[in-house]
């Protein structure tokens, strides 16, 4: 009895000595497992990691690109503004001179006019001169005409004045 049951505690002890081993095994295993599981997801977290860094290098990439492409943008526009202004008053002063051309031409025309009207003043004078010229001569033929008609007038009558005389000197001679 003794040693059956000596033996039955020996087996009893070897039992539960590989039940524990057994057990210890596993949990070990599963201890593995589960550190396996962490460096895998851990792996992952730092391709996903290095992924976003690697995405956020090319985005600041990208952006210091639109970056420099907006500030040449904006020389460009600047350069175009400047130009613009250039114009601007490049026209401006055109339009200045012009004004000014505009201002002498419209004076010269001015004085233009002045001279047309001093010179048509000056034909009106000359015409109303020729026209009381004209009547003034028509006025001297008339006297002149008038005087010789008296002219005549008295040469008849000195003709008749001498016809007369002959006449009578001519009776005066008969009576004698």
């Amino acid at each position: 009895n003794e040693q059956s049951s000596k033996q039955s505690n020996d087996n009893q002890i070897n039992n539960l000595s590989d039940h524990n081993e057994q057990s210890s095994k596993q949990t070990n295993e599963n201890q593995i497992n589960n550190l396996n599981d962490q460096i895998e997801k851990l792996k992952q977290q730092l391709d996903n990691e290095q992924s976003s860094k690697q995405t956020n290098e090319n985005q600041i990439n990208n952006l210091n690109d639109q970056i420099e492409q907006l500030k040449q943008q904006l020389d460009n526009e600047q350069s175009s503004k400047q130009s613009n202004d250039n114009q601007i008053n490049n026209l401006s002063d055109q339009i200045e001179q012009l004004k000014q051309q505009l201002d002498n031409e419209q004076s010269s025309k001015q004085s233009n006019e002045n001279q047309i009207n001093n010179l048509n003043d000056q034909i009106e004078q000359l015409k109303q001169q020729l026209v009381n010229e004209q009547s003034s001569k028509q006025s001297n033929e008339n006297q002149i005409n008038n005087l010789n008609d008296q002219i005549d007038q008295l040469k008849q009558q000195l003709e008749n004045e001498q016809s007369s005389k002959q006449s009578n000197e001519n009776q005066i001679n008969n009576l004698n």
